[in-house]
C-alpha cells in the first residue's frame, strides 16, 4: 500500500514538472494519476475551521457508484496534513454536505446538475472526471487531452467556497 502511494505521490510529482505523459497513460495508469491528483488536492487545499469539524479526518468522499476503479481506496487512512484521509461513499447530495472533498465519477454524470446547486457555497472541494463538469460550477476537473490529465480549476466557485488553494495548485491548473 505504501508503494501504491508513493508512486501516485511520484506520478503526481511528474505531472507538476511536466514530464508525464503518453507513456504513463498508455501503461493503464490513467486512474492512479487521478488518485494522485485527488490526494495532493488534500494537501494543498486548506479548508475553513467550520468545516473540519474539529476532528483529525479529511472526509473524501466519492458519490454514487465505483469511482476510478476502487483506485481512491489506496488514499484511506493517508496523512493529508494534519488529518488522515477517509472514505466514505455517498448516494444523496445531502449526504455529501458532510464531505470535504467530494469525487463525481464520470459513472455520475447524470446528477452533478443537482448535487453542484445543494452543495450551494459549502466548502466542500468537488471534484470530477466529467467534460463539463467545471464551466458547470464543479471545482476540480481531471480531463484527458493528447494522453495526459489537465487540471481545470474554477477559482470562483472555490472561492465562494471559502477554500485556499496553494499557489502550486494554481499553477499546475495554468492560472497565473
Amino acid at each position: 500500500m505504501r508503494d501504491q502511494v508513493r508512486s501516485m505521490a511520484q506520478a503526481f510529482a511528474a505531472l507538476v514538472f511536466g514530464v508525464c505523459g503518453e507513456a504513463a497513460l498508455a501503461n493503464g495508469a490513467e486512474n492512479q494519476l487521478k488518485v494522485a491528483f485527488v490526494y495532493n488536492f488534500a494537501k494543498l487545499v486548506e479548508w475553513p475551521a467550520d468545516a473540519l469539524n474539529g476532528g483529525d479526518k479529511l472526509l473524501l468522499c466519492t458519490y454514487g457508484g465505483d469511482a476510478l476503479g476502487g483506485a481512491l481506496q489506496a488514499l484511506e487512512g493517508k496523512p493529508a496534513g494534519s488529518r488522515k484521509l477517509t472514505l466514505q461513499p455517498v448516494m444523496t447530495p445531502d449526504e455529501a454536505k458532510a464531505c470535504q472533498i467530494l469525487f463525481i465519477p464520470e459513472s455520475e454524470r447524470a446528477n452533478y446538475g443537482k448535487i453542484l446547486p445543494a452543495l450551494g457555497s459549502q466548502a466542500v472541494l468537488t471534484v470530477s472526471d466529467c467534460d463539463g463538469f467545471v464551466p458547470a460550477g464543479g471545482m476540480m476537473g481531471l480531463l484527458r487531452a493528447n494522453n495526459k490529465i489537465q487540471l481545470k480549476l474554477n477559482l470562483k466557485a472555490t472561492q465562494q467556497a471559502r477554500l485556499k488553494l496553494s499557489p502550486q495548485l494554481v499553477k499546475l491548473a495554468g492560472i497565473e
